[in-house]
């Protein structure tokens, strides 16, 4: 397969750097973007993306030492070298049991088949018609929408002999949806990441949206219970775990947002409704600080 300037850059600097192994991954994206107010389109975009990604292995002691950046597509020479060489002192520093990397299974100079390119304009055609035939009513509609559809090819390339590539469709859609009753209007929210448009599944869905809003505005105060049990579903249910699994992380620990030790019990047998918002809160502000 030809190998453009900046890769054939990169894959020389990686064989002369004196890295044990090395891995790099090529991903190339071509996308369309669309922005509609309602059903009207107001912008739309043509992107062309390029990014490497490298992995490069020290052999020491008996043990393989690795490590990862992504390297600019666009990066000269210097640049490159310099991340190269930053990643095999790195590498020395990560003590991992020695083992070797996957090799070819083909024969040698065996060609890869080449893969399919994505037909954007048909799957962005497919997804502009399922947004403008949703069942809306009166009072029930689409705000706004983004539609972004990729072909995605990445190659990936190793110091074994190993080089594969695949192409591959990726899509997002951003939809907010608005109810109104009197004077009361809500907006929800929802997003859908895909391959090609499932027409079927987004318009379900969008129509089920527009049915939450539509029930949203008919509800009542809750009456004051000393008492409720609580159902934690979807995206809740999930944020409860996300703070377990944030604190056993070796990197929050490392950054000092989480003080766990081995051996320490990590939740109390009992747990109030207070006491897990203020569980949330607590994880949400580390985040930030953390971020900021």
């Amino acid at each position: 397969m030809a190998e453009n300037q900046a890769l054939s850059r990169l894959l020389n600097i990686l064989k002369a750097s004196g890295a044990d192994a090395w891995e790099v991954t090529d991903t190339q994206e071509k996308g369309w973007e669309f922005y509609l107010i309602r059903h009207a389109l107001d912008q739309n975009r043509v992107k062309e993306l390029e990014r490497f990604r490298v992995k490069l292995y020290k052999k020491f002691d008996g043990f393989l030492g690795s490590a990862g950046a992504p390297v600019p597509a666009d990066a000269d020479e210097a640049e490159m070298k310099r991340i190269v060489t930053g990643l095999c002192q790195d590498a020395t520093y990560v003590r991992n049991p020695y083992y070797t990397l996957n090799q070819p299974e083909a024969e040698p100079g065996a060609e890869a088949a080449e893969t399919e390119a994505v037909d954007l304009k048909a799957i962005s055609g497919d997804f502009l018609k399922t947004v403008t035939h949703l069942p809306e009513t009166d009072t029930e509609d689409l705000n706004s929408c983004e539609i972004f559809v990729s072909e995605i090819r990445k190659r990936f390339i190793n110091s074994e002999g190993i080089d594969v590539t695949m192409t591959y469709p990726s899509s997002m859609v951003e939809a907010v949806i608005n109810a109104r009753k009197d004077s009361r209007e809500i907006e929800l929210y929802r997003m859908y990441t895909c391959g090609t448009c499932d027409g079927e599944h987004l318009t379900r869905d969008l129509a089920e949206t527009m049915r939450y809003g539509r029930d949203r505005l008919k509800t009542e105060p809750t009456p004051a219970l000393e008492k409720a049990d609580l159902l934690l579903s979807t995206d809740a249910a999930c944020a409860v775990y996300e703070y377990f699994t944030d604190r056993l992380s070796a990197g929050m620990v490392y950054q000092g947002i989480s003080d766990w030790k081995p051996g320490d019990t990590v939740a109390p047998a009992e747990m109030t409704l207070r006491a897990y918002e203020n569980m949330v809160i607590q994880k949400d502000s580390e985040h930030t600080r953390a971020f900021v």
